[in-house]
């Protein structure tokens, strides 16, 4: 289960990761739920993400996952044969993505 809000810049990356992976979306493979401020002070919620915030993703196993970066690396490797890869393929191009990645983070 993917936890979403709409006002996230970095579930948006999430988001976007999904839509571009497969014509269609990934809803086949992974629930989304969105989210409002509210929900994320719910001890339910907290339970999956204790600083409150979103992205958030359950993991089929039930552990619950946080952080963008995270999750992305997450879906790129179990989701990778489902569409286009989403990640550089070479050092350089990979290290220009993750430049980017914590750019946006830390601005």
């Amino acid at each position: 289960i993917f936890f979403d809000m709409c006002h996230s810049n970095n579930a948006a990356r999430v988001r976007l990761w999904m839509a571009l992976k497969r014509p269609g979306g990934m809803g086949h493979a992974i629930e989304s739920r969105m989210l409002t401020y509210p929900d994320l002070k719910k001890a339910d919620f907290a339970a999956v993400n204790p600083l409150k915030k979103v992205p958030a993703l359950i993991l089929p196993d039930g552990a619950p996952v946080f952080e963008s970066n995270v999750i992305l690396s997450f879906l790129e490797d179990k989701y990778g044969d489902a569409g286009p890869r989403l990640t550089p393929r070479t050092p350089e191009g990979r290290a220009a993505m993750e430049l980017l990645c914590r750019v946006h983070d830390l601005y």
